[in-house]
């Protein structure tokens, strides 16, 4: 039986793309996981899970860079498709706080100048 199995292993072939595809995986999984429960068990499997992908996302993206776009200038598609991380940062951010200043309003209270989005 572990004869029969590791044969149909061996001849099991993903491209690296293939497996970058089964490290995305994790990420909507972890964040459905942290939208539906509140817990702080949650928050840390959700950090570990988005932790992994990431990880092998951000180890993978060499060799991944060159078996999409060929070993001619690997160094430089690498580092194009790398400056998403600071930009899409960026992007973001800046949406997120348009999103909230738009949706935001003074709360009277004990902090009188606080500002809460709902």
């Amino acid at each position: 039986m572990i004869q029969l199995l590791s044969s149909h292993l061996g001849k099991a072939y993903f491209a690296r793309t293939g497996w970058l595809a089964i490290a995305l995986v994790p990420t909507p999984i972890a964040f459905f996981l942290l939208a539906s429960s509140g817990s702080d068990t949650a928050l840390h499997t959700v950090t570990a899970l988005i932790g992994l992908s990431s990880g092998f996302i951000f180890a993978a993206a060499v060799s991944i860079t060159s078996e999409l776009f060929g070993p001619n200038s690997v160094g430089v598609n690498d580092n194009i498709l790398i400056t998403n991380i600071p930009v899409g940062s960026l992007l973001y951010g800046v949406l997120s706080a348009l999103v909230y200043d738009a949706n935001a309003s003074s709360v009277q209270g004990f902090f009188a100048d606080s500002v809460v989005c709902m």
